[in-house]
């Protein structure tokens, strides 16, 4: 028996005198009734069916044979009779993590880990299962959908196997006929170019309001500049296209907004030929509703009845339609994204090209918002701001005053009044909030510092509110300002010297990103000072720090690197310091950076290949190179947010793009 594999029960039974062999038929025939039964309730009616009771018996007193027989119902039951095993509180605890691991039902398994404490490894490694194979299907249809003909550069049309394109309206296609009019362009093009800027009113689905545009034609080029009113300008191709984000990523939905308002601007001031010559072919041009020839000079001028307030309404009720079916388009992209980039199967990879242009025009198209719970994705750690501002009218001698009454009306402070450099309440160990005096300030200036906070929705909105108090008293900031942000890392570097150096690798090899980001608008407030009171990192121990076999040398390296934007000054108390973030008053700033800070911390606490992160760089290195180059963010995020959500990804992309590369002093 025992060669032959047999369970212990089994073999157990061949010792019974007389009836070994009758024994060990009935135990395999009940085994295999067993393991064919449609339910676990079956056991006691088959059992009542063998002839030998004895071998029956003993079967089924045997625990360990029952547990394997029904363990093998489990892996072969339906989802309800799976949920119902891994719900059955008097279940043992091996059949109920065996029916975990074939459970499909997220909702259910979440449950089960806040109610059975046991269980919570199984649920989580079922969740890890379940989240690979989504993650694997989702690959296989991305991998699908590559599978289409590359397209044309410059139409995006469909290329064929030779590669040319043959859309006539492309300007790559050699065979098609020049849409240009020979000569140039004719008269009134000249004349448009003499003019200056046209401007004209249109919705920005953006910013979602009316915006004035303004549109320049070049005289010697078959183009026009549009500018929009966020100050950017795109440049719309006569042959077709525009190189706005709109056009690029959903030019298959019709023409952008640019090209509208070029197309406006010609149909206004020269007429409908003109449109037809900017168009290159007039029999394609749609049939136009002429101007009226008693349109008068001003609209106040038109008679309620005429042919002209016809006219008016006419154009008002399609601006009104237009605006509604372009408002849909945009509205339908960016959910598309949405959901593109809310895929939990696996985190977000921005090394992945397609992934990266959808981050960018998702984050382009959709505002921060300020957020209250599961900020930092149940991460262990508590952090702490300061925000350093100054009185928005020089003079104001009783900001601070106000400040700290209305702080202490709120009871978020015990103070009455402003207290010196590092003695606010905060210091005592309260949940307090402290207002000091910091002499980096200019006149007026204070530096409010919370307590210890946790990723808790009170201590978010006590932030908030406390923003809101600055700037109702009339607080701002100015290029004197930081915004330190404290994490404490007790519960993740801890006291474990690889950790510590493995940040500060990792802030060393993406420098040059984190001063970017850091930045408030285009500069950053030590850019041109030397970065007097947030350094980086510049020496070579500093940016690749060696071994760290000890905390000894985690107090070295804060002596070589002095209190840089990456201060290990408070190391002994498990805290760390990021000293590089521009200050602000504004509690969503501050939430991003908490974010990006305690991600960096997290990433750390990992197992980051080190050996993998690229060269140090300094700061400066991509200064006068524009923002051409993104490989370094994208790396950067991939690197530290590996295992975070999609959410932390996109506020930190938030950052980079509100910011610009810094020069190195």
């Amino acid at each position: 028996g025992e060669a032959r594999g047999w369970p212990p029960a089994l073999v157990a039974f061949t010792t019974d005198r007389g009836r070994a062999g009758q024994a060990i038929h009935e135990a395999h025939v009940l085994e295999r009734m067993l393991r064919r039964s449609p339910d676990l309730q079956s056991g006691a009616v088959l059992a009542g069916q063998i002839t030998a009771r004895d071998a029956a018996d003993r079967l089924l007193g045997d625990q360990s044979m029952t547990d394997a027989i029904r363990m093998q119902l489990v892996r072969r039951a339906s989802q309800s009779m799976v949920r119902q095993v891994a719900a059955a509180r008097d279940e043992g605890v091996m059949l109920r993590t065996e029916a975990i691991f074939h459970l499909d039902d997220r909702e259910m398994l979440n449950a089960i880990s806040e109610n059975a404490p046991r269980l919570h490894n199984a649920v989580m490694i079922r969740l890890g299962e379940l989240a690979l194979a989504e993650s694997q299907a989702a690959t296989a249809a991305r991998r699908a959908a590559r599978r289409l003909p590359p397209r044309c550069d410059t139409c995006r049309a469909f290329l064929p196997r030779s590669g040319d394109c043959h859309n006539p309206r492309c300007p790559t296609n050699r065979e098609a006929a020049p849409l240009n009019v020979p000569g140039g362009p004719p008269a009134f093009w000249t004349e448009l170019a003499s003019r200056g800027s046209a401007s004209l009113l249109l919705w920005s689905s953006t910013r979602r309001r009316r915006e004035s545009v303004e549109v320049n034609f070049e005289p010697d080029e078959d183009t026009a500049e549009v500018t929009s009113a966020s100050g950017r300008t795109y440049r719309v191709r006569r042959e077709g296209g525009c190189n706005c984000p709109q056009y690029r990523y959903r030019s298959h939905e019709g023409p952008c907004r640019h090209m509208e308002a070029v197309g406006s601007v010609l149909r206004r001031d020269v007429g409908v030929e003109a449109l037809d010559w900017w168009r290159g072919d007039e029999a394609e041009a749609p049939a136009r509703d002429p101007l009226p020839a008693d349109m008068p000079t001003h609209a106040g001028q038109i008679e309620p009845s005429s042919d002209a307030a016809a006219w008016v309404a006419r154009r008002e009720v399609e601006a009104v339609v237009n605006d509604a079916r372009e408002q849909q388009a945009v509205d339908d992209a960016l959910e598309a994204h949405r959901r593109r980039l809310a895929d939990q199967a696996r985190p977000t990879r921005f090394r992945d090209d397609d992934v990266w242009e959808a981050a960018q025009v998702y984050v382009e198209r959709t505002d921060y918002e300020y957020e209250y719970e599961n900020v930092l994705n149940g991460a262990p750690l508590t952090f702490g701001v300061e925000i350093e501002c100054v009185p928005n009218r020089s003079g104001d001698s009783g900001f601070s005053g106000r400040v700290v009454s209305r702080l202490r009306a709120e009871g978020l402070t015990t103070q009455d009044d402003l207290r010196g450099y590092h003695c606010g309440d905060q210091h005592g160990g309260g949940q307090v909030w402290g207002i000091e005096r910091d002499c980096s300030l200019s006149a007026g200036g204070i530096e409010v510092i919370s307590p210890a906070l946790s990723d808790d929705p009170e201590h978010w909105r006590q932030l908030e509110r406390v923003c809101a108090i600055i700037q109702e008293e009339g607080g701002t900031v100015n290029r004197s300002c930081g915004g330190h942000v404290h994490v404490g890392v007790a519960q993740t570097l801890d006291t474990d010297p690889r950790r510590w150096r493995r940040l500060a690798r990792v802030y060393g090899a993406f420098q040059d990103v984190i001063y970017r980001m850091s930045a408030r608008g285009e500069r950053h407030r030590g850019a041109g000072m030397g970065y007097g009171y947030s350094p980086p990192l510049i020496n070579r121990d500093a940016l690749r720090p060696r071994n760290f076999d000890s905390m000894n040398d985690v107090d070295n390296f804060c002596r070589s690197a002095g209190r840089a934007g990456l201060n290990y000054q408070h190391s002994r108390d498990h805290r760390v310091e990021f000293r590089q973030f521009d200050g602000s008053v504004d509690a969503s700033r501050i939430q991003q950076n908490v974010r990006l800070a305690a991600g960096m911390v997290m990433g750390s606490a990992e197992t980051i290949p080190v050996r993998r992160l690229p060269d140090p760089q300094q700061l400066g290195q991509h200064h006068g190179q524009g923002s051409s180059d993104d490989s370094s963010v994208r790396q950067f995020l991939d690197t530290i947010f590996r295992g975070a959500r999609t959410e932390d990804k996109l506020a930190a992309l938030r950052l980079y793009r509100q910011g610009s590369w810094q020069p190195a002093s």
